[in-house]
């Protein structure tokens, strides 16, 4: 809700110090855990990156604060809290569809084939989703900005495809050449049979820009309909196969 605040107020900084605030306290955590030779066990790290998330949240509402005088009042407004459902709902269809896929095939690959192969290859995805932030983040300002100005639709997703092959290419160039160093660094296992899986997985930031910016157009335009049932055959077919 705080990236789409500051989205929706040309703000976009405020979601970089956010998420910069939320890692940094983890990372200081089990720094700090390690030099002096503690040793940590999952519940630890759950609840030091939890830990990061609050804060996170209490960054962004000294940001409302500051820049909007802004402060939390929960109210229960029954017309208000319907128009919002009628309006989120659909959306949040929209994402789901476009997410599910992505949290299915572990799934799927764990039965079929077996943990060992989810592994190698989550790993593989979780290096990649970091190139595949670029297109979504700019797919959202992409959202906001043809909200304020519809009329600017064809231009500003030009603009958004740009960006997204720009930035997400900039990222894709770096996973492509160091992904045996940076999956080296979960162990030797990973640099030698997860690195051309990321490789792969890096070109389809190109169909990926494509799909975040027809969703954003879909979003701002009202046509959820058509994105849904699109992104459904495209799901289906992808965990099909």
């Amino acid at each position: 809700l705080l990236d789409q605040v500051s989205l929706a107020f040309s703000r976009g900084w405020q979601s970089s110090a956010r998420y910069l605030a939320s890692v940094a306290l983890p990372v200081v955590i089990v720094g700090i855990a390690a030099l002096r030779g503690g040793v940590f066990g999952a519940g630890d790290l759950f609840l030091a990156w939890s830990m990061g998330t609050f804060v996170a949240v209490g960054v962004g509402a000294l940001q409302l604060h500051s820049s909007h005088g802004y402060r939390f009042q929960p109210r229960a407004v029954p017309s208000r809290m319907l128009q919002l459902a009628r309006l989120g709902i659909p959306m949040q269809l929209l994402t789901l569809v476009e997410r599910a896929p992505a949290l299915l095939v572990p799934v799927l690959v764990t039965v079929i084939a077996s943990p060992e192969i989810t592994a190698l290859w989550y790993a593989a995805w979780m290096a990649a989703w970091a190139v595949f932030t670029a297109p979504v983040v700019v797919g959202l300002a992409h959202f906001a900005e043809i909200l304020k100005d519809p009329e600017s639709a064809a231009r500003r997703t030009n603009e958004a495809i740009r960006s997204s092959l720009l930035f997400g290419g900039a990222l894709g160039l770096v996973a492509l050449v160091a992904a045996p160093l940076l999956l080296g660094l979960l162990g030797p296992e990973y640099a030698s049979q997860s690195a051309a899986a990321l490789r792969i997985l890096v070109l389809g930031l190109v169909p990926y820009t494509l799909i975040q910016s027809y969703d954003a157009v879909s979003r701002a335009k009202g046509h959820l309909k058509e994105a849904v049932m699109s992104g459904s055959v495209g799901g289906g077919i992808l965990l099909a196969a």
